[in-house]
C-alpha cells in the first residue's frame, strides 16, 4: 500500500500511542521516588550534616528567673535519654512558676514519640500537689503547634482546689521536654513555644 493509498481512519487509537499508560506510569513512579528520597533527607539531616540538640538553661525565660537548684534524681529516666536534665524558674517574689524535665539523646525520635509524650506528661503530673480523682482533676490532654522546633507536643490542664496548672510535653528529634506551669497560663501554646525557644539549641 502506497503513502497515499494509507487509511488514518482504520487505526485504532492504541496503535498511535501505545506507550501513554506506561509513560504516565514511570513519571509517578518517578515523582513517588522523589518524594520518598526528600523525606528520608529531612528525617535525616541531623545525622547527614552533624547537627546536635541540647537542652540549655538561660538565666530567664520572659518574667522568670532560673532557682540554683534543680530537681533530684535522674531526670530522664523513662525517656531513653542519654543526657539529662531539669530546671526550675522562679517569679520574682520567689515562687516555683515554670519546672522542666526531659533529656537529649539519639534514642528519642519519632518512633517513640507517643510513649515519650506519655511519660513526660505523667511525670510532670507528679509535680501537681494532690491524688488525681480525689482533690486533683486531670483535664483532657489536647495537642500544641511546637512551632519551628518540629516534634509532636501536647498539654493538659490540670486543677489542685482552686489552683490551675498546666502540664505539657513535648518530643523532637533526640530531646524531649515536660513542662510545668504555675499557674496555668491564658495560652499554653504560646507558653510553650516561648520555652522552646529559649531552652531548645541546634547546633
Amino acid at each position: 500500500m502506497s503513502r497515499d493509498e494509507l487509511d488514518l481512519d482504520s487505526i485504532e487509537p492504541e496503535t498511535v500511542v501505545p506507550q501513554a499508560p506506561a509513560r504516565a506510569a514511570l513519571w509517578a513512579a518517578g515523582i513517588g521516588g522523589c518524594a520518598v528520597f526528600v523525606l528520608f533527607l529531612l528525617l535525616t539531616s541531623d545525622l547527614v550534616f552533624g547537627r546536635s540538640v541540647t537542652l540549655g538553661m538561660p538565666e530567664r525565660i520572659g518574667d522568670w528567673s532560673a532557682a540554683t537548684s534543680v530537681l533530684p534524681g535522674d531526670p530522664g529516666d523513662g525517656l531513653g535519654a542519654e543526657q539529662g536534665y531539669a530546671a526550675v524558674y522562679l517569679t520574682d517574689d520567689g515562687n516555683a512558676a515554670l519546672v522542666l524535665w526531659g533529656g537529649t539523646g539519639g534514642r528519642i525520635g519519632p518512633a517513640r514519640a507517643a510513649s515519650v509524650l506519655a511519660t513526660l506528661r505523667d511525670g510532670t503530673l507528679v509535680f501537681v500537689p494532690g491524688t488525681a480523682g480525689h482533690d486533683k482533676t486531670v483535664g483532657a490532654t489536647a495537642d500544641a503547634d511546637p512551632g519551628t522546633h518540629g516534634g509532636l507536643a501536647a498539654c493538659t490542664p490540670v486543677r489542685y482546689d482552686e489552683e490551675r496548672y498546666t502540664v505539657c510535653a513535648w518530643t523532637g528529634r533526640q530531646a524531649a521536654l515536660g513542662m510545668l506551669f504555675r499557674p496555668a497560663p491564658p495560652d499554653p501554646g504560646t507558653a510553650l513555644r516561648t520555652v522552646l525557644d529559649a531552652v531548645v539549641l541546634v547546633s
